[in-house]
């Protein structure tokens, strides 16, 4: 007779006797890559679901220090790989941001990681994040990443795109659009959000200076000052934004969402706005803003009071908006 006293994962019998599978489980949504389970979107192996091409620079932080940038031989470092190719596919790492992306003519660039749990561009501590120099109409396309530390992104002509991807740990604004320069975000999270070495700042969106942002499925928390906020002409259309709670502790907060001075515009169509210590959303100087089909909830006020909605010196539209919790 055989006594089976159990097993450590999971055992499973067929004719011929019992096999132990001592694999991990992997939830739904994950997949199993040695010892390990990772999001599904990560892929297995060294560059997960990122294809096979051609004209691409392929880089990996653990790979040889003399790689010529293929995907059997990666570069180590994304200035390398920048400096090859216009596409840059990025293994499991973390790799220093550079300060300023440059476009060439009319041809845009972009960079993609292997899933945003594994690939993070560090900013430096002085607060710069990644700008991008291009012509206007011009993408930088950010894809499957997290950024984080530094000054987030920077549009300024040109634009930027990022999608699938983390921004977090950043000063002044996460994301910063100015000087017509266009920044579209989508299926991205914004966590944590300081006021620069000066104490400026603490911006999750930022619009000004005739640049415009559109953000479709954004979440923003932690931020110090507003969620987002369209100043000196500056543009912010949203679909789906959810805008958390700020930085515990900080009373001085603005708004869930902001627009002011006058040419300032924000949009937001099916947005959730919750969490700023006293104010939902606060339209001033001029500046105009249009929340439709969204709610503003104000679970815990500040000193016992709440503001929902806020219009002093602009035009606020409220189009099947609830407000609640004031």
């Amino acid at each position: 007779m055989l006594l089976l006293a159990g097993c450590l994962g999971a055992c499973t019998g067929d004719d011929s006797g019992l096999v132990m599978d001592t694999a991990p489980p992997c939830g739904e949504g994950e997949v199993l890559e040695g010892a390990r389970c990772l999001p599904v979107d990560c892929g297995v192996g060294v560059w997960g679901d990122l294809p096979d091409e051609a004209d691409v620079a392929y880089v990996d932080s653990a790979g040889p220090t003399d790689g010529d940038g293929s995907r059997e031989r990666p570069f180590r470092t994304l200035v390398e790989g920048l400096e090859a190719q216009t596409t840059v596919y990025l293994a499991e790492g973390r790799y220093f941001a550079p300060e300023v992306i440059v476009g060439s003519g009319d041809v845009g660039r972009t960079l993609r990681g292997r899933c945003q749990e594994l690939v993070t561009l560090e900013g430096d501590e002085l607060g710069s994040g990644i700008q991008w120099a291009a012509s206007p109409g011009v993408t930088l396309l950010l894809q499957e990443l997290t950024l984080t530390g530094g000054g987030g992104l920077f549009a300024s002509l040109g634009t930027m795109r990022m999608e699938d991807s983390t921004i977090q740990g950043t000063a002044r604004a996460a994301a910063w659009a100015s000087n017509v320069g266009v920044l579209e975000l989508e299926r991205v999270r914004i966590d944590g959000v300081q006021g620069d070495s000066e104490g400026v700042g603490g911006w999750g969106l930022l619009a000004e200076g005739d640049g415009r942002i559109e953000a479709v499925d954004v979440e923003v928390v932690g931020y110090a000052s507003a969620g987002a906020i369209a100043m000196d002409r500056g543009t912010i259309n949203a679909l789906r934004l959810v805008i958390g709670p700020g930085e515990p502790d900080r009373p001085e907060i603005l708004a869930g969402v902001a627009a002011q001075d006058e040419g300032s515009s924000l949009t937001c169509t099916e947005c959730l706005i919750e969490g700023a210590p006293s104010l939902g959303a606060l339209v001033t100087k001029g500046a105009t803003m249009t929340l439709s089909d969204s709610v503003v909830r104000q679970p815990d006020p500040v000193e016992g009071y709440a503001v929902g909605v806020l219009a002093s010196g602009g035009t606020l539209s409220l189009v099947r908006t609830l407000i609640e919790g004031v």
